[in-house]
């Protein structure tokens, strides 16, 4: 982002008054950084003595709330006659104490431009420098009501208060006054308590009625005291007796519109404090709901404070530790001292403003935290060195030995997932596509890592059955998980592999995924055919066995009848002789016996 005034244009120059030093440093290194010259004092009767002595800047910044010569009547007297070369110089006002619809009334009071609540930020502090330089900025001039039926008085209150940059609405009656009223609403009334048409009593009690905010302030040439407490008594802020001096007048009405601001400072502080109790008392629940240590350091006093939680975080006490960011202080390990030293020294010499490292510290009794500090530079000093620092210190030893151990694991995983002996592999649901693959994978199927990742299964081929990972699919959202289911995969060159697969829907990084494994079982499946074959073959064999067994028995027992039928045939051909009728013709012995054994 350009600076305001880039080098090579004419130097801009830029006023600031504020009594305290370290708001004072800020906004000078605010406006410095945005290529402004600034002269910087701490009261405003220095500032008035330079502004005298030289030529008018180009914008005033100063504070409300100073010692002495306060911001009110600097700001008043910036914009008087007495002082015409500053008249319409910018002027931009900042408070910590006002917020709301206070700003735009402080600001129309004291003919500033601009208001900015202390500290600003560089966003804001940045854009009202740019719009006052750039002259976008008109300022608020206060409106007052000028009641008086005498013309000629009327027509001199009117010069005055104009020349002092009040915006004027005259009026000759109270019905008027009360019309304009309705419809200006002022921020102060000059009024006249003897009208032609009402008295000022009314007058006074419809206006304040109409306008709470507006300070009234009645004149008159009577000369009853008792008429003065009456209208006292009504909510005026003053009584002037006829005939006066205007800038007596003009006196009044300044002190009127500060005095009702000051009121307003009363109720509006003790809300404040309310507010700012109440802001404290949730911080600090919230601090100790956290356990973190909040510590706020001024490098310019010397001196730090610390949260109730510091002692028991890291177990020092509070008066005897002062938590400045040098490592000794801080009882850095030693193997973390110049990393952290490192980051520090960054944030010294700038730009940024904000410290974060972490680093093992020692407790007070001994063992080490793993403490993660987190910084920010609030104010710096017109060298850009750092004034005020507030930070906090987080234990993370906890969430750091959890991602330790996270590391480890996932360490191992990866192992397990490389060095198994299946092959692995992670597919997205949302369109098939393989995220991970192990080595046993690119094994078994042949395709290598770059071959597979980011292609999908129907890609390689690698069902045997294009169904079968739809099958799949539907079981799993079914079953939840798939143990040991074979199927047959396909390699790169086209052989067809057995696996037992197992798999579960799971969801990574927010996709959901399928994780499968798969192993290769081609081999023992190849064994088992091999093997049902030789079993099949030794039960034909068994079989045949059994029927040559079944036929030896039966020729056995044919034998043993055809064995005495012989011999009788023998003995009757012996009985009988050749040519006997009674006789039968046998075969020879030897032939009738061979037969009976080939049977």
């Amino acid at each position: 982002m350009e600076p305001l005034a880039p080098e090579g244009t004419s130097p801009r120059r830029v006023v600031i008054v504020n009594d305290d030093r370290l708001q004072r440093v800020h906004l000078a290194r605010m406006a410095q950084e945005e290529g402004l010259e600034v002269s910087a004092f701490g009261t405003a009767l220095e500032a008035l003595e330079a502004l005298r002595a030289g030529p008018p800047p180009d914008l005033i910044l100063t504070d409300l709330h100073m010692p002495g010569l306060d911001g009110w009547m600097f700001c008043r007297l910036l914009r008087s006659p007495e002082f015409p070369d500053f008249n319409h110089v910018p002027i931009l006002v900042t408070s910590a104490t006002f917020t709301g619809e206070e700003p735009a009334r402080i600001t129309a009071d004291l003919g500033a431009n601009a208001f900015l609540a202390s500290p600003p930020d560089r966003a804001g502090f940045r854009k009202a420098l740019e719009q006052l330089l750039a002259g976008e900025t008109l300022p608020l001039s206060t409106r007052i009501l000028v009641v008086e039926d005498s013309a000629p008085q009327r027509f001199l209150l009117t010069r005055v208060f104009t020349d002092h940059g009040y915006t004027v609405a005259a009026v000759e009656t109270g019905t008027e006054a009360l019309e304009r009223a309705a419809d200006a609403q002022p921020d102060l009334a000059v009024l006249d308590y003897h009208l032609p048409d009402m008295d000022g009593s009314t007058v006074l009690a419809k206006l304040l009625a109409q306008a709470p905010g507006c300070a009234v302030i009645v004149i008159t040439a009577d000369p009853n005291p008792d008429l003065a407490l009456k209208v006292l008594r009504l909510g005026a802020r003053a009584y002037v007796r006829k005939p006066f001096d205007p800038r007596y007048l003009l006196t009044l009405c300044a002190n009127a519109r500060r005095e009702m601001a000051l009121l307003n400072v009363e109720a509006l502080l003790e809300r404040r404090t309310q507010e700012l109790r109440e802001s404290e008392r949730r911080l600090k629940l919230a601090v100790e709901a956290s356990g973190d240590a909040v510590w706020d350091w001024d490098l310019a006093g010397g001196q730090t404070v610390v949260s109730d939680t510091y002692t028991p975080l890291l177990g020092w006490e509070e008066a005897g530790f002062i938590p400045h960011l040098g490592p000794e202080a801080l009882r850095i390990h030693p193997e973390d001292q110049a990393r952290f030293q490192r980051a520090w020294d960054e944030v010294r010499s700038g730009p940024s403003d904000h410290f974060e490292a972490e680093a093992r510290i020692q407790h007070a009794e001994g063992h080490w935290l793993h403490v993660l500090t987190r910084a920010h530079v609030i104010l710096r000093d017109e060298d850009g060195e750092p004034l005020r620092v507030i930070g906090v210190h987080t234990d993370v030893t906890r969430t750091r030995k959890a991602a330790l151990a996270l590391a480890a694991s996932e360490e191992k995983l990866s192992r397990v997932f490389h060095l198994s002996p299946s092959a692995i592999l992670l597919t997205r649901l949302s369109d098939n596509t393989l995220v991970d693959v192990n080595d046993s994978f690119c094994q078994q199927t042949g395709h290598t890592r770059e071959e597979a990742l980011g292609r999908t299964v129907h890609d390689l081929a690698l069902y045997h059955d294009p169904e079968a990972r739809n099958r799949l699919l539907a079981d799993l959202q079914d079953l939840g998980e798939i143990v040991n289911r074979e199927l047959r995969f396909r390699h790169k060159d086209g052989q067809i592999l057995v696996g037992l697969l197992s798999a579960r829907l799971l969801e990574l990084e927010g996709e959901r995924c399928l994780l499968a494994i798969i192993s290769d079982i081609t081999h023992q499946h190849r064994m088992q055919e091999a093997h049902q074959a030789l079993q099949d073959q030794m039960r034909q064999l068994q079989k045949l066995e059994s029927v040559g067994r079944l036929a030896g028995g039966v020729a056995h027992d044919f034998n043993n009848l055809l064995a005495p039928m012989l011999t009788y045939a023998e003995l009757l051909a012996d009985e009988f002789g050749p040519g006997d009728p009674r006789g039968i013709d046998s075969p020879p012995r030897p032939r009738v016996e061979h037969r009976v054994r080939r049977s």
